[in-house]
């Protein structure tokens, strides 16, 4: 892991109070909430600064503590970058830490409701549509990267899925690269995905036949509108986009998988 060979390397050339502040600093405030994981997948910067927010304000931290987070983390990513040349788009430095919490700071659905969250949608939107959010809660994928998904892309016999394109926003029957190359990646599929991609693809192929390609479409067989949709789940919950969605598997669904 990127911090225990950072912590390795600096501790023979650090003092000792500052070897046990940076310690301090990722036992208490990073490895909690498994920076771990998502610093070295494919999120973004807005991903990233929601990890943050959270870490920052769950526990009412100071800003010099929150300062101390920020300059640990981008310290690793540095090592990382030249020891073992890791590449990442993010650049760290970014990172903003605020002297209150943004009114959006919750900007996932809790572990504890996110059982019923799912069936206020199933009555609320149509099954394609809370197929479709249920699929980016249990995959954390971006909305043009969940609506590009085909039946070529379920990798049935691996229980995988691929990840490659993204829907072009101005033109929804056309595709286009990830948001960066570094997001083409292949994730684990589940029951619970299976059973979605199966119901899906099934019907597709009922209704269109041979045209039956993208997975979450309309009935005119076109992948579901980002803004139509986003209005929508407003009638579920006023503060809902599918981008909580995707902060709700990388805050709380992927650390721990048993609520659903």
């Amino acid at each position: 892991m990127a911090y225990n060979a950072y912590y390795k390397f600096k501790q023979v050339r650090w003092a000792n109070a500052t070897a046990i502040s940076a310690q301090s600093t990722y036992r208490n405030h990073i490895e909690p909430y498994d920076f771990r994981k998502y610093l070295l997948t494919a999120i973004d910067l807005k991903d990233v600064q929601t990890l943050v927010d959270i870490a920052q304000f769950e526990k009412n931290l100071s800003q010099r503590t929150a300062l101390g987070i920020k300059n640990l983390i981008v310290s690793v990513m540095f090592f990382a970058k030249k020891e073992y040349k890791f590449i990442t788009p993010i650049d760290f430095r970014l990172l903003e830490f605020k002297d209150k919490a943004p009114k959006s700071f919750d900007g996932y659905i809790d572990s504890e409701v996110i059982k019923d969250e799912i069936v206020k949608m199933r009555k609320l939107l149509n099954e394609v549509e809370a197929d479709l959010m249920e699929f980016q809660i249990h995959t954390g994928m971006r909305f043009g990267e969940a609506t590009a998904i085909t039946e070529k892309d379920w990798l049935v016999k691996e229980n995988k899925i691929s990840i490659n394109k993204s829907i072009d926003s101005s033109d929804k029957r056309k595709v286009k690269s990830t948001k960066n190359t570094s997001s083409h990646r292949i994730i684990d599929s589940s029951d619970r995905l299976n059973e979605i991609l199966s119901r899906r693809i099934n019907l597709n192929r009922v209704l269109f036949v041979d045209e039956s390609n993208f997975v979450f479409v309309t009935r005119n067989n076109v992948p579901i509108a980002h803004s139509n949709l986003n209005k929508k789940l407003k009638k579920v919950n006023p503060n809902y986009s599918s981008h909580v969605m995707r902060h709700t598997h990388t805050s709380v669904y992927s650390l721990n998988r048993n609520f659903l």
